[in-house]
């Protein structure tokens, strides 16, 4: 019986161990060896007579549901390799107003995160763009990742990539500028970043840092 993931499950394959992305139930997952091996061999479209027993667990949660006949697996989410970090390579000043707008887009984006699900605060940050694309993007995701590093040293709370990146995203889509939100994982030991990339820029998120991590989840 052909299998396929539900829409709002992501997943991503890190050196061989498949890790998931719930986005419904805001959850990270990672499967036994045994359903793991199972789950990337009907990924590659080679399933073995047996495989379904050890993947009976995600079938009964919903997660693996019945797809028509030549359904699969979709493969995982890819991105540009990130080459530069913006943010490091301006040293201007933003200016006071795009400080306040993001700090105030960070606030609305962390009590939204409190309030509502994740899946809904996802889905409510892809508004139409309001503005046409600039021919050069690049002056303006300057000033947006500048802005971004300014309010992250005023704001003194730590583990906030999710909520820096879900602003940055917001705010470039206002302008008109198409970032990737990227969603990275890493297995062994467990870890999640968030970032945002544009084209082979990482606009915030830190470029050593998102080179370690396998891309989960990209949001355009």
């Amino acid at each position: 019986m052909p299998l396929e993931l539900r829409k709002d499950v992501h997943w991503c394959n890190c050196r061989g161990r498949a890790v998931f992305l719930d986005v419904r139930d805001d959850l990270y997952f990672c499967l036994p060896r045994t359903a793991n091996d199972a789950y990337l061999r009907l990924a590659a479209g080679n399933p073995l007579n047996g495989d379904s027993d050890p993947l009976q667990s995600l079938m009964s949660r919903g997660i693996l549901t019945p797809a028509g006949a030549g359904a699969a697996i979709a493969p995982p989410p890819s991105v540009e390799a990130a080459e530069r970090d913006l943010a490091r390579e301006q040293a201007h000043f933003p200016g006071l107003l795009p400080c306040l707008k993001l700090f105030l887009t960070e606030a609305w984006i962390a009590r939204r995160l409190r309030t509502a699900s994740f899946h809904s605060v996802l889905n409510s940050l892809a508004p139409a763009r309001i503005r046409a694309r600039p021919r050069n993007p690049y002056p303006s995701l300057s000033a947006i990742a500048r802005a971004s590093d300014t309010v992250a040293v005023l704001n003194s709370a730590h583990n906030r990539c999710l909520v820096r990146a879900l602003a940055v995203h917001s705010t470039a889509a206002r302008q008109g500028i198409q970032t990737k939100l990227v969603f990275g994982v890493i297995a062994h030991p467990f870890a999640a970043h968030c970032w945002v990339q544009f084209e082979q820029l990482v606009i915030v998120g830190g470029l050593e840092e998102v080179r370690n991590y396998c891309p989960i989840l990209v949001v355009e």
